[in-house]
């Protein structure tokens, strides 16, 4: 069966925005060893992504219906993704975060979709579902969890990030640049809270660090909201968070490149997992009709 033009550019859009946010752990690891806290990278990239849409981007004035639509979508999106993923990191290790994270977010995109948008799915997602997650759980190296509590934030955090998927769809969010800036600007709303209870510490980066800061906020913040809304104009929001399974393929490419991290075996035969698990996702699905104008 051929895929309409529609539905593949929106799994397009849906691949290109988990390379972007592949670069999110090389970034931030690289800013936090620079002595940036985690609390101040989220506030900072958001600002800064946001402000400079502001600066380049310009725009006729926005329907208030669209600024109620960003903040809500940007609640979910922004605030409850990076505070909830912030918070399990103190408690559990990176790969548990990273699958339950993932797999809240596809599960919850699958099933509220169902509820909001009508979108039932089928046995060939709840199978990609399980065969993306078992690929996510071999490359990443999961292990038995240390903290209900880290796995708990992380559920909540890609259930945040799931909502906001369904609920730009339901909402009739769009997609764009000027979307991203509203989104950003209201994400950094949500996220100067934690940051000043944090201490409002200040960027002390020297140009490199700033570099990085800089490139945190174009790729994943601007890039990635970008592409994620465009291919949820598209594409049915549980297919979108089926793509971004591979984000951890690229965030593994990303490493090897610039980290310098070695693939293992169980990084490629994870990554085959997950790539399998799409192909079954995409082979059974139906090319998703859609006659909305970006």
């Amino acid at each position: 069966m051929q895929r309409s033009p529609t539905a593949t550019r929106g799994l397009l859009f849906a691949l290109s925005a988990a390379a972007l946010n592949g670069s999110i752990g090389v970034l931030s690891k690289s800013l936090m060893a620079a002595g940036l806290g985690a609390a101040a990278i989220a506030f900072y990239k958001s600002l800064i992504g946001g402000l400079a849409l502001v600066a380049f981007v310009r725009g006729a004035g926005t329907p208030s219906a669209s600024l109620r639509t960003a903040a809500v979508c940007a609640l979910f999106g922004i605030f409850v993704l990076f505070f909830c993923e912030t918070q399990a990191y103190r408690y559990e290790i990176a790969a548990n975060v990273v699958l339950a994270l993932m797999a809240s977010a596809a599960l919850t995109a699958l099933l509220l979709g169902w509820v909001l948008l009508g979108d039932r799915p089928g046995l060939h997602h709840w199978f990609a579902l399980a065969l993306g997650c078992t690929g996510l759980a071999v490359l990443l190296g999961v292990a038995t969890p240390g903290s209900w509590v880290g796995i708990g934030f992380a559920a909540l955090a890609g259930a945040g990030y799931g909502l906001f998927s369904v609920l730009a769809k339901r909402l009739q969010l769009g997609g764009g640049l000027a979307v991203t800036r509203r989104l950003l600007l209201f994400g950094a709303l949500y996220l100067s809270v934690p940051y000043l209870a944090d201490g409002a510490p200040l960027p002390h980066l020297d140009p490199a660090g700033w570099l990085l800061l800089g490139g945190l906020a174009l790729l994943p913040s601007i890039g990635g909201f970008y592409c994620t809304t465009q291919a949820i104009v598209h594409a049915p929001p549980a297919q979108v968070q089926m793509v971004e399974l591979s984000e951890p393929l690229f965030a593994a490419l990303f490493a090897a490149i610039w980290l310098h991290e070695r693939p293992t075996y169980a990084t490629w035969i994870g990554g085959a997992l997950i790539l399998l698990a799409l192909l079954v996702m995409q082979r059974g699905s139906t090319p998703a009709a859609c006659t909305e104008e970006v």
